[in-house]
């Protein structure tokens, strides 16, 4: 059938408006460069605005960076983001628990703690070595990706990252428990290392590994119960890929004894919770006590490396009055000279 000569003229334009149209939907995709230039950069920009809601804590964080020089680029990134460390975290709590973290940090770890983790390469807190490969885990601040911890703890072969865990010391207010810090591990993410990392280590995985450096690092800080993220709170969850997120969060803390605690955290207990050696088949029961004996070694050396920056409390307190009395001495001629 021969179509009219009306329809022939128009279908080159029908054509050029749906090409037009596929256009402008690829630009207005998630990962269209329209989206990406200058929408996402806008959003972003207007939540950051809601840091003037809260001036006070807006200057308290300001005076935390400048004394501690944690931050250098994008400081506001809590505030920028969809979500940070928990998707069901508020504006206030974002705020409230930045300034928990980083006051922690001043409060507690020396100033070689904090070039190292925040502006170096990081604080190695455990070393081995397993044939011609040189394994490292450090902490670090985790950079770009502070939405999901404002520090990481990351496992290293020749170079090679194979896995990442990362915390940030907020207020237990935000699980409905009692005012106090404590440790969040936001973050378990495996990187493209892990086989490298079970050809060194048979028979196990570097999450645990991290797991147990983390553990050290709260027994450092003398803290006995540590807040695991659950699944459907991380950050960058997604539901067509619910089943791979409960895995790497909810069933490996189970592991572990974790218990709920909110809709958003379970708790463990530190040092942590393994099942007993009798519940483990026999053939398997001498790897399982070699795997456990080296979470421990790294529990220990991570304790050891964090204590050895960790102020004395006598220290702490003293350092802490110096410091406000220098301050409050600062703002008296701030004042007279605005008088």
């Amino acid at each position: 059938m021969i179509e009219p000569l009306s329809s022939m003229r128009t279908q080159p334009f029908r054509l050029g408006l749906a090409r037009v149209g596929q256009a402008l939907s690829r630009s207005f995709s998630p990962g269209g460069w329209l989206r990406r230039t200058i929408m996402q950069p806008a959003v972003r920009a207007i939540r950051a605005t809601r840091v003037l809601l809260f001036p006070v804590r807006a200057w308290q964080l300001h005076r935390l960076n400048r004394r501690g020089g944690f931050v250098r680029v994008d400081a506001l990134m809590f505030m920028k983001r969809e979500h940070y460390l928990s998707r069901f975290l508020g504006v206030r709590q974002r705020m409230d628990n930045v300034l928990v973290h980083y006051q922690h940090e001043l409060d507690n770890f020396d100033e070689t703690y904090r070039k190292r983790v925040y502006h170096e390469d990081g604080l190695v807190l455990f070393e081995d070595r397993v044939g011609d490969v040189r394994v490292s885990m450090r902490l670090a601040a985790s950079g770009e990706h502070r939405c999901e911890g404002e520090v990481t703890v990351f496992i290293e072969l020749d170079g090679q990252d194979a896995c990442y865990v990362s915390y940030s010391f907020v207020n237990g207010t935000c699980f409905g428990l009692p005012p106090g810090k404590m440790m969040f591990v936001t973050r378990s993410q495996l990187m493209p290392a892990v086989q490298l990392f079970r050809r060194c280590y048979p028979h196990s995985s570097p999450q645990y590994f991290c797991l147990a450096a983390i553990a050290g690092i709260a027994m450092a800080n003398d803290i006995r119960t540590i807040a695991v993220v659950k699944a459907e709170a991380q950050v960058c969850y997604q539901a067509v890929h619910a089943e791979t997120f409960r895995n790497s969060y909810c069933r490996f803390w189970g592991q572990f004894d974790a218990r709920s605690v909110d809709h958003q955290a379970y708790l463990l207990d530190v040092p942590l919770s393994v099942r007993p050696l009798s519940s483990v088949l026999s053939k398997h029961r001498a790897r399982a006590i070699e795997r456990r004996k080296l979470w421990a070694a790294i529990t220990q050396r991570a304790e050891a490396v964090m204590r050895s920056h960790r102020f004395e409390r006598g220290r702490q307190t003293w350092a802490k009055g110096v410091l406000t009395a220098f301050e409050c001495l600062a703002t008296v001629g701030l004042v007279m000279e605005l008088l």
